[in-house]
């Protein structure tokens, strides 16, 4: 079984409608509307993992030569994912900006002119 993202279902579909399968292209399509894709934080701690598996593998290989590395755990993804939240407490909060009072959101308390 083959795991397609909802740009790579589009893309089988358009391939399959310029071929003249409409009703499969049609059908890969509404498939991509449903498909979640992956969010952008998975996408971030995937690659932080990564990048961390690569440097830890990088110094095991000093010391041994034939060490085969290990692939990514779902604690080194916890562990990633801590470390982010983290860094996201430390970044400070940006002040959020509407044009229109209508845009509002139901959380927002209190709002102040942007020209003072």
């Amino acid at each position: 079984m083959m795991n397609l993202d909802s740009d790579e279902l589009r893309e089988v579909a358009d391939f399959l409608g310029a071929l003249g399968f409409d009703d499969a292209a049609d059908a890969l399509r509404t498939a991509a509307r449903n498909t979640k894709s992956r969010s952008g934080e998975d996408e971030r701690v995937d690659r932080y993992a990564q990048l961390f598996l690569d440097g830890a593998a990088e110094w095991w290989r000093e010391d041994q030569a034939d060490f085969t590395p290990a692939p990514m755990t779902p604690a080194v993804k916890f562990g990633i994912r801590a470390v982010l939240a983290e860094a996201d407490k430390e970044r400070p909060i940006m002040p959020r900006q509407w044009y229109d009072l209508r845009d509002l959101p139901t959380d927002v308390e209190r709002v102040a002119d942007r020209d003072g």
